[in-house]
């Protein structure tokens, strides 16, 4: 059996490079103030690859204060295909900087400081609010905090990453500009969905006012319960004049479209759907569904430039609230 090699250490660079072991640290960290000549800096880079010399994450950790983990917290949200997406695109777009993604659910008891504290990350970010006492304990660490917004208009600290208000301004302004005058939505009743509901819901309204349109008519849907739920909402929206649904999610508008079918209705000639979040099931779904797609792979990388340019202390670059919201238009409306 081959003997494992010994993995090279600082010593072993600055022996190979004739140089100590402080030089070999301030080349390696580029540490600012150093008067050290070009060509030892050569000398220490050669010997770094000619040993095959890594740095050890958790010297770094101990010599920083901090190690190179981003530490995303989220809350009880459900995992579905854009959060899910999101934290994959995110996972490559930090392994480009080499840092590394770690997700933690908020827990009860377990303040954010204290989980900051025990993993000494380069960054914090927090899907949703944060605490300004908390925020400003974190950072007194020397890491860097980014808290996310839910709605276009971010408050003091935050980053426009999920602009939920906008996503049911869009569905209703299309929906608008098809003809459709009376308008459903297929909401759900689910608490952990209820952020992002309630925000959706605001932001379709606020578009019905200004288009000077009845606000939407709102049936909330369990999804676990049987499909006389939507069954019933269908004929409702069907008594009342209603020409259009927008659903909250494509999970909801492929049960509706389901529904429709069942009762002999089909879109968008009874009723016109629209859904969100551009599922990969949307597309096969008959007719193909109308929805709104929110571009996770923008919004992963708005959140690490945040995050890196906040690391480096430089300002956050801006993303404007509508540029990862995009509508895909298909048949079903």
């Amino acid at each position: 059996m081959a003997e494992l090699r010994r993995r090279a250490t600082a010593l072993d660079v600055a022996r190979a490079a004739g140089v100590s072991k402080t030089t070999v640290s301030y080349v390696l960290n580029d540490t600012p103030g150093q008067q050290i000549p070009e060509q030892t800096r050569q000398r220490v880079h050669d010997a770094v690859r000619e040993l095959d010399y890594a740095p050890s994450s958790a010297a770094r950790a101990l010599r920083r204060g901090r190690n190179d983990t981003v530490l995303l917290i989220l809350p009880d949200w459900p995992l579905q295909h854009v959060v899910a997406t999101i934290l994959d695109e995110l996972t490559t777009e930090f392994d480009r900087h080499d840092l590394v993604l770690l997700t933690r659910r908020r827990r009860a008891g377990l303040s954010l400081v204290s989980m900051s504290r025990e993993i000494m990350p380069a960054a914090v970010i927090a899907l949703g609010a944060i605490d300004p006492a908390d925020r400003a304990m974190i950072q007194e660490s020397g890491t860097y905090v980014a808290a996310t917004s839910l709605t276009g208009t971010a408050s003091s600290g935050q980053i426009v990453a999920l602009p939920q208000d906008h996503i049911g301004e869009f569905q209703m302004r299309y929906l608008v500009s098809r003809g459709h005058t009376r308008i459903g939505y297929a909401a759900v009743s689910d608490i952990r969905q209820e952020p992002f509901l309630e925000l959706r819901l605001l932001g379709a309204r606020q578009a019905a006012a200004a288009l000077g349109t009845d606000p939407p008519d709102v049936v909330a849907i369990d999804g676990k319960s049987p499909p006389d739920g939507m069954t019933a909402a269908v004929t409702r929206w069907r008594e009342l004049g209603i020409t259009a649904v927008a659903a909250y999610n494509d999970v909801v508008a492929a049960e509706l479209l389901a529904r429709m079918r069942d009762l002999g209705l089909a879109a968008p000639r009874d009723l016109a759907v629209i859904g969100v979040d551009d599922e990969p099931l949307s597309r096969f779904l008959v007719p193909p569904l109308t929805t709104i797609r929110q571009n996770e792979q923008v919004i992963a990388s708005h959140i690490a430039n945040v995050v890196v340019e906040g690391i480096a202390g430089r300002a956050a670059p801006h993303l404007s609230s509508t540029d990862a919201i995009e509508i895909i238009e298909r048949a079903s409306a």
